[in-house]
């Protein structure tokens, strides 16, 4: 039978308060504050995170697949933040001007280009 001691009851109420009540909080606070795309990034990391953290505090040990992953999750991060970068960086480098413009107009959503896309059945 489980029988609590004083010091796993304070350590329940501990967890109860600060990991549940209070992150809640904050996260519901300041999320609003924020742009979708932002918060998105912050949600993606929190696996990487807390591996990392498993790691430091608690002497974890983390896999190959758990690295590989952790890397996949902030290659993805990169990609999405310095994509409008590396469109511009393109131009610079040679990329043909034509192709970099066919991909701005086609990720503004009001372009034609966007609106003519007709998805075909193979």
């Amino acid at each position: 039978a489980f029988r609590p001691t004083v010091n796993t009851l304070l350590l329940i109420v501990y967890l109860a308060i600060f990991a549940t009540i209070i992150s809640a909080f904050i996260q519901t606070k300041y999320q609003r504050e924020t742009t979708p795309t932002r918060a998105a990034v912050i949600f993606s990391l929190e696996p990487v995170i807390a591996a990392s953290m498993a790691y430091l505090v608690l002497d974890e040990r983390i896999g190959l697949s758990g690295i590989f992953g952790g890397g996949l999750i902030i290659l993805g991060i990169l990609v999405s933040q310095l994509s409008d970068s590396l469109t511009k960086l393109s131009v610079r480098v040679g990329f043909p001007v034509g192709q970099v413009e066919k991909v701005e107009e086609f990720r503004n959503p009001k372009s034609k280009a966007r609106r003519n896309i007709k998805l075909s059945k193979d």
